[in-house]
């Protein structure tokens, strides 16, 4: 899974400035990957997205399992885990992007990531196995405090 978020779900905040985005003023949000696994243990774990070109990595990446790191080449970010049990229901990687909309984007949702790719090899059945998500957007779906306040940019 992949969500994008500005509010936990307690109400406390993750992200930074103004909600709805505001042309001209940066506003933080935080990236969460989630990956369940029931079944079989899995090894050599990968997922990567990148981030649009008016999308900024600001860091603070933390992670249950493995590593997360920002290509700045590419503008990409890849979370890596060499292996996760069966016996752990799932494990979260996360980090904080930003955003500084000008007046192109007013009266729209900015595109905040691509669609997430996931990668990892069953250690039973030696399988590789995928996964995708969508992009996400400034509309934070998943976010039922951000919602109330919208993610359509305003001037």
């Amino acid at each position: 899974q992949t969500s994008i978020r500005y509010y936990e779900d307690s109400g406390a905040v993750l992200g930074n400035g103004p909600l709805p985005p505001e042309v001209g003023e940066t506003t933080t949000y935080r990236l969460i990957w989630t990956i369940d696994n029931s079944l079989h243990n899995l090894e050599d774990i990968e997922v990567s997205a990148e981030l649009p070109p008016h999308v900024t990595w600001v860091g603070s990446a933390t992670h249950d399992l493995g590593s997360i790191n920002y290509n700045s080449s590419d503008n990409s970010v890849t979370w890596t885990v060499d292996s996760l049990s069966s016996d752990v229901p799932n494990i979260e990687g996360s980090f904080s992007i930003s955003i500084t909309p000008d007046a192109d984007d007013v009266g729209s949702f900015v595109k905040l990531i691509s669609g997430s790719e996931l990668s990892a090899t069953d250690s039973t059945t030696t399988e590789s196995l995928s996964d995708s998500t969508d992009s996400l957007t400034t509309d934070l779906e998943d976010d039922m405090y951000a919602s109330v306040e919208g993610g359509i940019v305003i001037e």
